[in-house]
């Protein structure tokens, strides 16, 4: 209750009566129908309508909210004001969304703002754009996940500018999509929609560096695109989430190197590659004809060093196999079973007289693990596992007067002195730097070489 100049004004005979309905269609025109009456003795003076309400689907009120400021004068005592306010709301179908009205008024012989609020939630009952995700509730680690998302337009109007995003979780790698993504690997521009109009994307990746329990939670968004920047979603529509649980491959494998599980190695060049692949049957029930491949490539390989025990290396395609011939436990692999095959090999000189310098020398591993599960009713299911690793190679540093200067490896300046001329040689990790003298002033190089 408030008092000025003798003038007696209370917010609780001020009643906001909301008379639409407390539902509405996504994306659809709602006309918020208010009524407005001043049961005090004294006026309402310079009152303020305000509407404010999320311009999104996001629930709750934020800096984005979309705000209406409707002046309506002055309210005598005992008047009665009706206003139809048109407003269009977004979410999830079966989600709720908050309507807040605040009449903002001042009386007679005072200066001070008076406020008087209303909340008002209002269901949604149909969302502009459905969301629909295609795609498994479980997955294993380093295993293919396709994540199918399509996207319909439900309203009655077209609508133009669509995005379409999703947030990746932490240890989902993405692979491609049909079709690509606008921007990133993960926004698509679906541009105008007509009535109807569906939309399809299909999403190809895998799940790394993920353990056995974890959930992983895909969101997918839809919405207007935003004016100031076409990369973001301006006005979301609809969102929808997706949850994948992460659980034992059926086959496990893993690949170490040198006695180290990880997926990137870096080793020199005098350091043999010990490969060993542990594999394990973690179904309750036997797996029959297990096979493993390993196919190894790059520019760094040494193919006359590799080498495998119990099994069969294949040099025509680079591939490294063991099956039920080589191993005979392979043909059948009781519950629980677990064991080891391994390899060799050692990388390349980094540098030849003939080929010169290896760029960026690398040797790629990928292994492939695949058997049989037999199933009641003669029913029979391939499984299958996989599993990459990249192993950097970096050099020792060489360094001669009298032939050509090979350094590799992360260093800080240095500056040397070569027939009585001083030089700065500037090195980067994984890279090389070749330096000739030709009649001693000429300088060949692949790198940084600055005279001083």
């Amino acid at each position: 209750m408030f008092f000025a100049r003798g003038n007696t004004v209370s917010n609780d005979n001020i009643d906001i009566s909301v008379l639409s309905n407390d539902f509405t269609a996504g994306g659809e025109e709602y006309p918020l129908l208010l009524e407005i009456v001043n049961r005090n003795s004294s006026s309402l003076e310079l009152v303020d309508l305000v509407i404010e309400y999320p311009k999104s689907s996001q629930v709750g009120f934020s800096q984005d909210n979309e705000h209406i400021r409707i002046s309506l004068g002055t309210i005598s005592a005992g008047e009665v004001k009706d206003e139809n306010i048109k407003l269009v709301l977004f979410g999830e179908q079966g989600s709720t969304r908050q309507i807040k009205i605040s009449l903002e008024y001042r009386v007679e012989g005072s200066n001070a703002i008076f406020v008087k609020d209303k909340l008002y939630i209002v269901s949604i009952n149909s969302t502009p754009i459905n969301l629909l995700v295609n795609a498994p509730a479980e997955a294993s680690s380093n295993q293919d996940i396709t994540l199918g998302v399509k996207a319909t337009l439900n309203s009655t109007k077209s609508i133009s500018k669509i995005l379409l995003k999703v947030d990746y979780p932490v240890g989902f790698q993405f692979i491609k999509s049909t079709p690509a993504p606008s921007l990133g690997n993960n926004i698509w521009n679906l541009g105008d929609l007509a009535p109807g109009a569906e939309r399809n994307i299909s999403i190809l990746g895998k799940m790394v560096d993920v353990f056995d329990g974890e959930e992983k939670i895909f969101r997918v968004w839809s919405g207007s695109q935003s004016l100031s920047d076409k990369s973001l979603i301006g006005i979301v529509f609809n969102s929808l989430e997706h949850a994948v649980m992460i659980k034992k491959s059926s086959i496990g494998a893993e690949l170490l190197i040198n006695g180290v599980y990880q997926r990137e190695y870096v080793i020199d060049t005098k350091t043999p590659i010990q490969g060993q692949i542990q594999w394990t049957n973690n179904l309750e029930t036997k797996i029959n004809n297990l096979e493993i491949r390993a196919k190894i490539y790059g520019n760094a390989v040494n193919r006359k060093t590799i080498s495998v025990a119990q099994g069969f290396y294949n040099s025509s395609q680079d591939l490294i196999i063991w099956d039920k011939n080589s191993q005979s436990k392979f043909e059948e692999v009781n519950p629980g079973d677990f064991g080891t095959v391994s390899f060799s090999l050692s990388s390349l000189p980094l540098f030849s007289a003939a080929d010169g310098i290896v760029s960026l020398p690398t040797i790629n591993i990928d292994v492939f693990v695949t058997g049989r599960q037999a199933q009641s009713g003669g029913i029979i299911t391939e499984l299958s596992n996989s599993e990459s690793k990249v192993i950097k190679i970096i050099s020792d540093v060489g360094l001669s007067t009298k032939a050509p200067i090979l350094l590799f490896g992360l260093f800080p300046i240095r500056q040397i002195i070569f027939q009585k001329r001083k030089y700065v040689l500037l090195f980067h990790r994984g890279c090389g730097l070749q330096v000739r003298f030709l009649q001693q002033r000429r300088i060949c190089f692949m790198m940084s070489l600055q005279e001083k």
